[in-house]
């Protein structure tokens, strides 16, 4: 019977761990896109900032 118990606490507990982390990544996602922090433009720049291409002649 407490192992019931104990399995219905732990299971519990992740279904709380799991939502809050998929929440807390829609927050994320949220701002991203509020600071305009995605897209494919966006990615390419960034990209070209830190690692550009070599210019062919």
């Amino acid at each position: 019977m407490v192992l019931i118990a104990l399995d219905q606490v732990n299971i519990g507990g992740d279904i709380v761990r799991e939502t809050f982390l998929i929440l807390l990544a829609g927050v994320v996602f949220a701002l991203a896109l509020a600071f305009g922090l995605g897209g494919r433009e966006w990615a390419a720049e960034f990209l070209e900032r830190w690692w550009p291409r070599k210019k062919r002649p």
